[in-house]
């Protein structure tokens, strides 16, 4: 519930959920408990609160993914990197990219 405020971004429980989900998703996937982590992640990086859950969001695709491959994963990684490029944050399709030329994924095939 702590997650449907968009002002409870900058607390200690946020930042705490943020890590959980990333941390605990790498190892245990859900699909309910990815798709509120998402939604609450891109919320409130686009409400500008901070990037901490996409973030944490990136990493857990980053991990996820050279897990066990997921093109749900994979094609939500790719649309929110290219979502953001077009924003002008660079970085972000820098690093998918360069994940996908280490992990040899071809993102036009997938």
């Amino acid at each position: 519930q702590a997650a449907q405020s968009p002002a409870t971004t900058h607390t200690p429980e946020m930042y705490t959920l943020y890590q959980f989900w990333g941390l605990f998703l790498r190892d245990v996937f859900n699909a309910s408990m990815y798709e509120e982590f998402k939604q609450c992640a891109l919320r409130d990086h686009n409400e500008g609160h901070g990037s901490f859950g996409i973030t944490c969001l990136f990493g857990l695709y980053h991990h996820r993914l050279l897990k066990e491959f997921r093109p749900v994963l994979f094609k939500d990684f790719e649309n929110i990197a290219q979502q953001e490029f077009k924003k002008g944050n660079q970085q972000v399709m820098i690093e998918f990219n360069a994940f996908c030329i280490s992990t040899g994924i071809n993102s036009n095939s997938k």
